[in-house]
């Protein structure tokens, strides 16, 4: 295969726009040539380092968009040390690549370069990246062994999004940032490591890594996105670090082994449908920062059987509580100003609720038989008990 290229504007170099073969002919009904393409057999790419064009001979520095794309019996890739960027899908869909080598002049590798090359089992991204762009070893489905080097501050949104074959990984201290859905559905994930460096873990980052069992999440982060960890099925127990302010909407649903969970006093709120599912859960200590439980916050938390609302909270979201069906008593300080509908609908367990006013829970979704402790009408009646026996006396 002969790769096709094309000298850029201030022709200083060329790039790789895509591949020439010889070309078959064949007669059709009118007895007109027709060109077709040929077979492809040659499972070996290389780019090399110059091509002579119009006589002169220039440096081949970039591989361009789509170049390579979906060629369904590509196996293996070898780049010159002259290139340094590898453009936007260059090896989209290559389903048999099994084998890049990406030398280290590489600077910048193009959003889904390498996405759906379900043959590639590693892969050693070069110290001269920066910055892991959008889906580039996306759906990567055999990929095991990749080595991110310290030079990169950044891995962007859904870079190995459906690696299913990926285990571990060593994420260096230089990075600041995992993108949204960077992991997400990397099934076989087991364990990786956050440093001290990152500060954001986008939305959806590890969503459906099934096989988490734990992660350390250092103080540095600020922002634990979206979803980042819902659905990881494996994940035992987590720590929230007191450098955050708020846990995002579904963080954490879906996380049916999580036992027990570490919420630091900086949190002022918690999230819709933050721990939504998490059926592990027997009980939850709210610290007294927080001022709002989102809209289904812990529903469906089958094993919640205590959770410890403090003085600080102004506001329970709709159905935050509902569905918990051992959830046994709770107390509701007299901070709360709003109850959401059905906010413990279906608790079926729950015997007894103490709060300062009854009024608040009028569409919380009771069961039947629960008790209502009301301080203030508890209080007025004792008060008239006493001054019935003094009048009696």
């Amino acid at each position: 295969m002969i790769p096709r290229l094309k000298l850029n504007r201030k022709k200083t170099g060329l790039t790789v726009t895509g591949y020439v073969m010889e070309m078959r002919v064949e007669l059709d009904k009118d007895k007109n040539f027709v060109a077709l393409r040929p077979k492809y057999e040659n499972d070996v790419v290389t780019i090399p380092s110059e091509y002579e064009y119009d006589g002169i001979s220039y440096p081949v520095t970039k591989i361009g968009k789509s170049a390579f794309s979906e060629i369904k019996n590509l196996a293996s890739v070898i780049i010159s040390n002259s290139v340094t960027t590898i453009g936007d899908c260059a090896f989209y869909g290559c389903y048999k690549l099994g084998r890049v080598f990406i030398p280290d002049s590489v600077t910048e590798i193009g959003n889904a370069a390498f996405q759906f090359c379900f043959g590639l089992k590693n892969i050693k991204i070069p110290a001269s990246v920066k910055k892991i762009n959008k889906k580039v070893f996306a759906n990567c489905y055999l990929l095991k062994d990749v080595h991110i080097p310290d030079s990169v501050k950044k891995i962007g949104g859904g870079a190995f999004e459906g690696c299913c074959s990926l285990k571990d990984i060593f994420i260096p201290d230089s990075v600041i940032e995992i993108g949204d859905d960077a992991f997400s559905s990397c099934e076989s994930l087991r364990k990786i490591h956050l440093p001290d460096s990152v500060k954001k873990i986008g939305d959806g980052a590890f969503q459906y890594c099934k096989s988490l069992v734990g992660i350390h999440i250092p103080n540095s982060v600020k922002r634990i996105g979206m979803a980042a960890f819902e659905c990881c099925e494996s994940l035992c127990d987590i720590t929230i670090p007191n450098s955050m302010v708020m846990i995002e909407d579904k963080a954490f649903r879906g996380c049916s082994n999580l036992t027990s969970i570490s919420i630091p006093d900086s949190i002022i709120e918690i999230g819709d449908y933050a721990f939504c599912r998490c059926k592990s859960l027997t009980n939850m200590v709210i610290p007294e920062s927080v001022k709002k439980i989102g809209v289904s916050a812990f529903k469906a938390c089958n094993n919640l059987t205590s959770v410890a609302i403090p003085d600080s909270t102004t506001e329970i979201g709709e159905e935050a509580f509902a569905w918990c069906p051992n959830l046994k008593s709770i107390h509701i300080p007299n901070s709360v100003k709003k109850i959401g509908k059905n906010a413990f609908a279906w608790c079926d367990g729950l015997e007894e609720i103490i709060i300062d006013d009854a009024s608040l829970l009028v569409n919380a979704g009771l069961p039947k038989d629960v008790r209502i402790f009301d301080k203030k009408v508890t209080l007025y009646n004792i008060i008239q008990e006493l001054r019935q026996n003094v009048q009696n006396s």
